[in-house]
């Protein structure tokens, strides 16, 4: 029988052993010491280390807040994809504020690497970003684009380098939407009456009378307590007894800021189920008495002034409107008397240009990787809407529309981590980065 084979034996006793694992571990611990580099990987910015396991994202984007250079280069996964750049205004603020809107951008997009022949060309924007609208060849795509001053718009210095990006066999291929211009002239086809909201034929045949007929019964429940409540005209009254006993005898200023708003909401929430309830139901008293209470609040919101405690408030300055203007402008624009119509047009363009410079506000800061979520959840809406209702009666607004469609299909929604304080976290992304 042949002996059993037995594993040879470490030549260091188990002691020796034992102390040799030891030193290791010591010498390991002490390079660590020596040297964090080594311990951990160096964190980006933002980002902080709040326990061996656990990381801190401490910042309002995660993605570059900027554009840092013109897109697309390289391989992309759409087709067609979005070409983008970012030239910087003067510096100078009266030169900037002159460029700002009225220069125009070229791009140019061929297979040909020279962009000479077979071009697409987008034409003179105001905007720095642009789609061809159709679905591109499988290849190697070229492109450059030119700059054009507010002087001389159709005569853009063309940047110096052609740009590339390349589009293989599986990129993803979506439905090319309208053109700005189509989709403008499918909305002056509309007659008279909404076209954001809803259609003029949809008016008075929205209730789910046969879908969900118990909806429907509880929704007309509903319309008629409107009624019954809009009957009474718009009231915004403030004093100082309206303080609670808790804050003492001369309350500070921002109770008084957030009591006015707050009256100021419950107020438009009135009139706006006034409002939606006729677009539901085609009752005609529910439009009168909707359109009558608006015009009360608006002239209430542009007049009135409180005097507290030594204080002055200004009903305009502290009031935010959430719906009204634009419901009025889409779906009531005809039946506005001419002195109100003109003022729910100024009210709109206020909400779509805030600093009154003629354009509209979001313009060169919203396409470039700006992540307020409340740009993209209140002003975007407003241009978007806005311009859309006004373009049906002023031609000028035909570029504000443009720019508010293509900045939707190119950008939108841009979610974001930065929100204000309106959540227990710093944004609708990072509200649960702790508990998760």
């Amino acid at each position: 029988m042949k002996p059993v084979a037995t594993p040879p034996r470490s030549l260091l006793g188990k002691p020796a052993r034992t102390l040799l694992r030891a030193v290791f571990l010591i010498a390991h611990l002490l390079a660590l010491s020596l040297s964090p580099a080594l311990a951990q990987p160096p964190l980006p910015d933002g980002v902080r280390r709040v326990s061996p396991a656990e990381l801190r994202i401490e910042r309002t984007h995660i993605a570059t807040p900027e554009l840092e250079n013109p897109v697309p280069q390289g391989l992309v996964d759409v087709n067609p994809p979005w070409l983008h750049v970012r030239v910087p205004l003067p510096s100078n603020k009266n030169s900037a504020a002159a460029q700002k809107w009225h220069r125009r951008f070229h791009f140019k997009l061929s297979q040909d690497p020279e962009c000479e022949r077979d071009l697409i060309e987008s034409g003179p924007k105001r905007w720095s970003f642009f789609n061809p609208y159709r679905t591109l060849a499988k290849g190697t795509w070229y492109w450059t684009y030119g700059v054009a001053p507010a002087e001389t718009p159709d005569q853009p210095v063309w940047h110096d380098q052609i740009f590339s990006f390349t589009i293989g066999d599986n990129v993803y291929q979506p439905a090319i939407p309208p053109t700005p211009e189509a989709a403008l002239a499918a909305i002056r086809k509309q007659p008279a009456g909404p076209v954001a909201i809803c259609l003029k034929s949809d008016i008075g045949n929205m209730l789910p009378e046969k879908t969900w007929p118990e909806l429907a019964t509880r929704m007309r429940k509903e319309i008629s307590r409107a009624k019954d409540r809009g009957h009474a005209p718009v009231s915004i009254e403030m004093s100082a007894s309206d303080a609670p006993a808790h804050l003492g005898k001369n309350p500070k200023r921002p109770f008084f800021e957030v009591r006015l708003r707050s009256l100021f909401t419950a107020e438009e929430r009135r009139v706006d189920a006034l409002l939606r309830g006729y677009l539901l139901t085609g009752d005609p008293q529910l439009k009168e008495l909707g359109i009558r209470r608006a015009i009360e609040l608006e002239t209430q919101r542009l007049t009135r002034i409180y005097q507290i405690n030594g204080e002055t408030y200004s009903l305009k300055k502290h009031a935010y409107y959430n719906t009204v203007p634009m419901l009025m402008l889409d779906a009531f624009h005809a039946d506005l008397p001419p002195p109100q119509r003109k003022t729910f047009e100024a009210l709109a363009l206020s909400l779509m240009d805030k600093h009154a410079r003629g354009h509209p506000h979001l313009h060169d800061q919203l396409e470039h990787a700006n992540f307020n979520q409340h740009d993209w959840q209140g002003d975007i809406k407003n241009l978007l809407i806005g311009s859309t209702i006004l373009s049906r009666h002023h031609p000028e607004m035909d570029d504000w529309f443009a720019y508010a469609y293509e900045l939707w299909l190119y950008r939108s929604p841009a979610l974001s981590r930065s929100d204000g304080g309106s959540m227990d976290g710093n944004g609708y992304l990072g509200v649960h980065d702790e508990p998760l």
